[in-house]
């Protein structure tokens, strides 16, 4: 996927928008407004109470492509997706957690 114009928004953990984890999580849920995707981003650092103190942040679809930009083979799955970023040795790829299917 090229940068799209209008790729819509998603919302980001501060650890990952800043660098202090490494994205790990990414679902997809309803989108809240028009311009929402509905993904949700989180690090490999961040915990339930780091999320519920509101270091969440709207950006484009696009800048998290520009952080890590093997988002963009999982950007048209459907809502209700669930993905894990493995960091392997050598390369990363995405894990389905529904069908384990890897996505590379």
């Amino acid at each position: 996927m090229e940068n799209k114009k209008s790729a819509g928004g998603c919302i980001v953990t501060k650890s990952v928008l800043y660098g202090k984890t490494r994205l790990r999580w990414l679902t997809r849920e309803l989108p809240v407004v028009a311009a929402d995707t509905g993904w949700r981003i989180f690090g490999d650092g961040d915990t339930q109470d780091y999320i519920d103190m509101g270091n969440m942040e709207l950006i484009d679809f696009n800048r998290l492509e520009e952080l890590e930009p093997i988002v963009k083979l999982i950007y048209d799955m459907p809502i209700g997706s669930e993905v894990e970023l493995i960091w392997g040795d050598d390369e990363k790829y995405f894990l389905n957690l529904f069908t384990g299917e890897e996505i590379r």
